[in-house]
């Protein structure tokens, strides 16, 4: 199953993925990358809450240029045994993306005309972590943001507000549950059910936090 938690920069997505997490399974990877391209020293890391489970076994990854190869090696790794208690957690995507461009866009001759042959790599990489994304066995949560447009002269910038759009519609489309984050209060989208049955307010919201 899927679940999608999205909303704006800083809006408490990653606390309440890690929170989600920890109410649906047993165990958790993070796929983990920088929100920003040349903030590359730091990742986001879950916090233990108080009143969350003590057992509960964290395991994090660099989500980089081989994030679709990463799901795909979680894949065929599992125990099919315990495929019901891990959670993955990709955190997160619009972070992703923006490195991917970041990449592209320092090995251009000519950043600022952003050649075709460069959407073209990123088109199918963003298509193929998708697909790794949508292809996976068991439960993972995907961190987005909902993109804000201006006057995007940049055709870098419009490039990234198309296609991150896009791949949130996809991935909205088949997830179980949605959130939207705002200002660390979350608004549930699209209903969620655990094997358990339902995600508690209170799982999510532990007293002191």
């Amino acid at each position: 199953m899927l679940w999608l938690v999205i909303g704006g920069v800083g809006s408490g997505k990653s606390a309440f993925a890690w929170r989600l997490a920890e109410a649906l399974g047993r165990e958790a990877i993070l796929l983990a990358c920088p929100a920003w391209p040349d903030d590359s020293g730091r990742l986001p890391a879950p916090e233990r809450p108080s009143g969350t489970q003590p057992a509960f076994r964290w395991k994090m990854l660099r989500a980089d240029a081989d994030a679709a190869r990463k799901f795909e090696e979680i894949n065929f790794s599992s125990n099919p045994f315990r495929i019901d208690q891990r959670v993955v957690v990709f955190d997160g995507l619009a972070g992703w993306l923006r490195g991917q461009i970041a990449r592209e866009r320092d090995a251009s001759a000519k950043p600022d005309a952003a050649p075709d042959s460069a959407f073209a790599r990123l088109d199918a990489a963003l298509d193929e972590t998708l697909g790794a994304i949508l292809g996976f066995d068991g439960r993972r949560i995907v961190v987005t943001e909902e993109p804000l447009a201006g006057l995007a002269a940049d055709p870098w910038e419009r490039w990234y507000l198309a296609r991150l759009s896009a791949a949130n519609l996809r991935l909205a489309s088949a997830c179980a549950g949605m959130y939207r984050l705002t200002a660390g209060a979350a608004t549930e989208l699209k209903g969620s059910r655990t094997k358990r049955g339902n995600v508690h307010h209170e799982t999510l919201y532990p007293k002191g936090r």
